[in-house]
């Protein structure tokens, strides 16, 4: 089996291909199911090949298998859940030629299911081609089930959302990851030449298996962050607790720099790291002894970046934005602290922050009475390749035009 650029061969000497039939059990749950037509695909259950080979086993097995790896191909690039869904969902609709599909998730809050990609060739209102009753079906039984007419299945011909919307041909998967449902793989085709059968609910099967893990792994990086957000907001608050010109800093150096990012180009995820760098780039200034003053002084000024990257080198999740906190004082002529860095010795990531924090620093209350950002600007212009970055001082000026650079802005949620 070629596979991209590799190639797979089976020894078929001793063991025997086991496709996904043999992996899970096909059944028809009773006799009103098999006048529906209706097959249950048992996702629990991986126990060993029973019998020998059908003629075609290779075939569906060779699909299958290419499609986790097309699966696994999209979840290796995608950090942005909507567009993993889509990108699945295309395949999903693709393989199986379905007329619509939709991705539901649970929505752990409400328990409701919530539609978070979906696309119907045939138009009609979203929702328009979903029986309530199937998807009810799956999330109880965990079990994938493929009707090849629904109308004609006992359980769910009475079901309003299959007479009303004239649902025929329908696979529904459930998204498992850990035994439990975190939504749905929902297709469905209103003709009956193109009705699924079992190598198309194969097929929905492993990808839905595939897509649940995935979203498994990014419900719990959601959970992580939510805890690191936790994390971030106690020791900002408790930093600016200790003086009260302080508060709202670092919330504002972050959004600026978050600014600068996008208007240097930067990619979404750099952007979020330029953010997190901004929030916790004085960090170190919790370490100090209470009688510093934070706004100035021998010790705030030459400690705290060093204090910063200590706290952060012990704590997991914050090694890229090190050299922003500790490295947010050098200045672009080498006269800054703590090392004296000059031009592009100083990590860009910090060259961006430095250029938010003297920013604020400057208009907010630079050196007892805040001077005005028009002021300000002119004055960092001038300063520019001096102790500022150049091109990040002409991505503030640009910002500030456009408007941009005041817009509030929390990534936190992102990180």
């Amino acid at each position: 089996v070629k596979i991209g650029n590799t190639v797979i061969e089976f020894d078929d000497s001793g063991a025997e291909l086991q496709d996904l039939e043999k992996q899970v059990d096909l059944e028809v749950p009773d006799e009103d199911a098999a006048k529906g037509k209706t097959i249950e695909l048992k996702l629990s259950d991986t126990g060993a090949a029973k019998g020998p080979a059908k003629e075609g086993d290779e075939t569906h097995e060779s699909r299958n298998l290419q499609l986790v790896y097309q699966v696994a191909q999209v979840v290796g690039k995608q950090t942005n859940i909507g567009k993993l869904l889509n990108e699945v969902l295309a395949l999903a609709m693709k393989t199986t030629h379905a007329d619509s599909g939709f991705i539901f998730l649970l929505d752990p809050r409400t328990g409701k299911l919530d539609p978070k990609a979906s696309v119907d060739k045939e138009g009609g209102p979203p929702g328009s081609k979903i029986s309530r009753s199937i998807v009810k079906r799956v999330i109880d039984s965990h079990n994938a089930l493929l009707s090849s007419d629904a109308g004609a299945d006992t359980r769910f011909s009475g079901s309003d959302s299959v007479v009303l919307r004239k649902i025929k041909s329908v696979i529904c998967a459930p998204l498992l990851f850990q035994e439990k449902v975190n939504g749905v793989l929902y297709l469905h085709t209103s003709q009956m030449l193109t009705a699924f059968d079992k190598p198309e609910l194969e097929a929905a099967a492993a990808i839905a298996i595939q897509l649940g893990g995935a979203i498994g792994g990014f419900l719990a990086a959601a959970r992580a962050r939510k805890l690191m957000s936790g994390a971030i907001k106690a020791l900002i608050g408790a930093m600016e607790s200790r003086d009260p010109k302080m508060a709202g800093h670092s919330e504002r150096v972050a959004a600026y720099s978050a600014h600068l990012a996008r208007e240097l180009k930067m990619p979404p995820e750099s952007v979020r790291r330029v953010y997190l760098a901004g929030l916790m780039h004085d960090v170190g200034k919790i370490a100090l002894p209470p009688a510093t003053k934070l706004g100035g002084g021998y010790k705030a000024r030459n400690e705290h970046p060093v204090l910063g990257e200590k706290i952060l080198g012990n704590l997991d999740g914050f090694q890229d934005i090190i050299p922003a906190v500790k490295y947010h004082h050098e200045l672009y002529n080498g006269s800054g602290y703590p090392e004296g860095l000059a031009g592009d010795k100083i990590p860009a990531i910090a060259r961006i922050v430095c250029v938010a924090n003297a920013f604020d620093n400057l208009s907010s209350y630079g050196g007892g009475e805040p001077t005005s950002a028009k002021q300000v600007l002119l004055d960092m212009g001038q300063n520019a390749n001096k102790e500022y970055d150049d091109k990040v001082v002409k991505a503030l000026l640009v910002a500030n035009g456009k408007g941009t650079l005041y817009q509030p802005l929390n990534l936190m949620d992102e990180l």
